[in-house]
């Protein structure tokens, strides 16, 4: 592997860190609170739908869960 390619596969691993792995929490600023919410609006208007939300699973519920042998 040449050293042009090897600096291009590093370029693309870095890439990686710049999206946001988890969502920013608005509790307790106001004002991110009413950019998000007028944000849901205008994705409402031009018709985007809201992603679906994966039901969470506990630990308590992976344990007591049924086997199936």
């Amino acid at each position: 592997m040449t050293a042009e390619r090897a600096v291009n596969l590093y370029d693309l691993m870095d890439s990686a860190y710049d999206v946001p792995l988890i969502d920013v929490n608005p509790r307790r600023n106001p004002v991110l609170k009413a950019e998000i919410a007028a944000e849901n609006n205008r994705r409402r208007l031009v018709g985007h739908k809201p992603r679906l939300k994966l039901p969470v699973i506990t630990n308590a519920v992976r344990l007591n869960a049924p086997t199936h042998a």
